[in-house]
């Protein structure tokens, strides 16, 4: 999950057998409240990192999910650095995606929004 901020998401997909999942996000709050309240499920990870410079393998995941994280991202005040931005967490995502791997970026935004 790029982005897992405090969705339930990851935890539902583990409960229906995905049960090797990595959640990233860059808030250390987020991270360690999630880690706590996993419970059991051993296989669902939470860290701590920027997702515009990942220290994370090429080629690493099969499907990355992102859930409003790049709305986050595009609504940056400066045109500039919204710009830099977006494309420094598109090539991340990109390099660390399996080669035919899956990116599902689910919006926030209204769809006319869009």
């Amino acid at each position: 999950f790029a982005g897992c901020g405090n969705s339930l998401m990851a935890e539902a997909m583990y409960d229906n057998s995905y049960t090797d999942l990595t959640c990233v996000d860059f808030s250390e709050t987020i991270v360690e409240y999630m880690a706590k309240r996993k419970g059991g499920r051993e296989g669902l990870h939470y860290v701590c990192h920027d997702l515009r410079d990942l220290p994370i393998p090429d080629r690493t995941f099969d499907c990355i999910i992102d859930k409003a994280t790049l709305d986050s991202v595009l609504c940056g005040q400066e045109t500039h650095t919204t710009h830099r931005s977006t494309q420094r967490l598109l090539t991340e995502i990109s390099r660390v995606l399996k080669a035919n791997g899956t990116f599902l970026c689910i919006p926030h935004s209204p769809t006319e929004d869009r």
